[in-house]
């Protein structure tokens, strides 16, 4: 459902109403009459996609100013990490990056451990990496591969770091560091991994303005569908949730709340709005 195998603990069923957390139709010939019943109509999957900056300076230039503020104190606060730039997966640094990778994931509540060994010994070939040293331990990383459909872009495939640098900002200097390793390779695009279209439940809506911020822009990923979607219980998710829709000619933000928050950091150009929604028992009220 939605894509996405791994929405444990949601009840989600096709055009069945009772019981049902979410209702999705896969049948989507009467698109509007579903919308005029509250259904959303929306792509399963986001791809993140962005041109790879010629420079750390032009990547910061493209940036807002406070976010250029936080990369450039990260990069000092980062200093004495070291950056290894691996053009083929070694199986000591990968398997040092496995276990920061499976504390991380094994910390949220929905948390799915995709990043196997098994899954180094099929794609250790195909991928390139940026793992981050500290005192010759591994202590984050981030996967990638170029894509064989586009050979002009890389994709990021599995992100870690160990929490005790986040008030480093070392999220933010691995993700720089993946641009310019991308750039090496003479790539033109960055895509920084493929979402299930719903967040504030598996997924933090804090992904999407994490990578919002560093300048990358929701693409729907057509090859995973589309859908007809109404959440028909809000009490398993998160005090805010967001996916998108689409909209006449871009997509639209969907931001639905428990709770009043300031909502400006939601908008982006590359939306066609913003709705913003209030939760009134089991029904969403449009602000």
């Amino acid at each position: 459902m939605l894509g996405n195998h791994n929405l444990n603990g949601l009840n989600i069923h096709e055009n069945k109403q009772e019981d049902s957390d979410i209702v999705v139709i896969k049948d989507t010939k009467n698109i509007d009459e579903f919308v005029k019943k509250g259904f959303f109509y929306i792509p399963n999957k986001i791809t993140y996609r962005r041109e790879i900056p010629s420079s750390v300076d032009d990547l910061l230039k493209s940036l807002k100013k406070n976010k250029r503020k936080k990369i450039k104190k990260s990069l000092k606060k980062c200093s004495e990490i070291k950056f290894v730039r691996v053009k083929e997966l070694d199986w000591k640094m990968y398997n040092e990056w496995l276990k920061v990778y499976k504390q991380m994931i094994g910390a949220k509540k929905h948390g799915n451990i995709l990043a196997t060994t098994e899954w180094f010994d099929k794609h250790k070939k195909k991928r390139y990496a940026v793992f981050a040293l500290k005192d010759g331990k591994v202590v984050g990383g981030i996967i990638g591969k170029i894509l064989i459909h586009d050979k002009e872009t890389l994709s990021v495939s599995f992100s870690a770091y160990d929490k005790k640098f986040s008030s480093d900002g070392l999220n933010e200097v691995l993700n720089v560091e993946m641009m310019e390793f991308a750039r090496e390779f003479g790539l033109k695009y960055i895509n920084r991994g493929i979402d299930t279209n719903l967040y504030g439940y598996h997924l933090s809506v804090g992904m999407y303005l994490f990578k919002k911020s560093l300048g990358f822009y929701p693409t729907a990923n057509e090859r995973y569908g589309r859908s007809l979607i109404k959440i028909k219980n809000f009490n398993k998710f998160e005090d805010v949730v967001f996916f998108f829709s689409y909209g006449d000619k871009k997509l639209v933000g969907n931001l639905i709340l428990k709770k009043e928050i300031e909502t400006d950091e939601y908008k982006a150009d590359f939306l066609e709005r913003l709705d913003v929604y209030s939760i009134k028992g089991n029904d969403i009220i449009r602000e």
